[in-house]
């Protein structure tokens, strides 16, 4: 029968070699290109947007897909992009004593979504409601707000890996403009006119 002593000692031993297959294993990993993004935590440097239709239901607004990029062609499938703000955005449709609860500054709504197989993930609806849209066609000119009028947000889109940090990689303007017959929903400058 093995000692204490004896049996520490082998515990060590094997939690050393433990630790380098490990090590060896993640690194065999890294170098396999469809494992490369999960194994590896690396993180998209761009993405690029395409509008995919009106939202529809109660909304006059445009749905964005988005498509995650890195210079290797690493594949994002499963994981997790949200959204916060890098800068306070701005609603020029804003006036005093609004009642749908309009604010002189715009923020995005923190929503996170689930990068597909094909590095896509959305949709990412830029618009307001049809009521809102309504609202702000008949009260803001009494209001002295012309329009057009726009509401602008500042996008910020992180990654994080499974436990690990969120790691920015796109900053997008999007923003919602309302002309007096139509609306102008833009993504990342990809820009859809909506009749409401």
């Amino acid at each position: 029968m093995c000692s204490r002593e004896m049996r520490a000692l082998f515990c060590r031993c094997e939690l050393r070699r433990c630790v380098l297959l490990f090590a060896v294993t993640t690194l065999i990993l890294c170098l396999v290109p469809a494992l490369h993004a999960q194994v590896c935590c690396t993180h998209p440097l761009s993405e690029t947007s395409h509008a995919t239709g009106p939202h529809g239901g109660a909304y006059v607004a445009e749905d964005f897909m988005a498509t995650v990029a890195d210079p290797t062609g690493d594949n994002f499938n499963g994981r997790i992009v949200t959204e916060s703000d890098y800068k306070t955005g701005y609603d020029s449709c804003w006036f005093a004593g609004n009642t749908i609860a309009m604010q002189p500054t715009a923020l995005v709504n923190g929503d996170s979504w689930i990068v597909g197989s094909t590095n896509q993930y959305g949709p990412d609806a830029v618009g307001w409601t049809v009521a809102a849209v309504q609202y702000i066609r008949t009260n803001s000119p009494a209001h002295g707000i012309p329009l057009p009028c726009t509401t602008q947000v500042y996008q910020l889109m992180s990654m994080a890996c499974s436990g690990g940090t969120a790691s920015s990689y796109s900053a997008n303007v999007l923003s919602e403009t309302i002309y007096i017959n139509v609306e102008v929903s833009c993504r990342q400058g990809v820009c859809v006119t909506l009749n409401e």
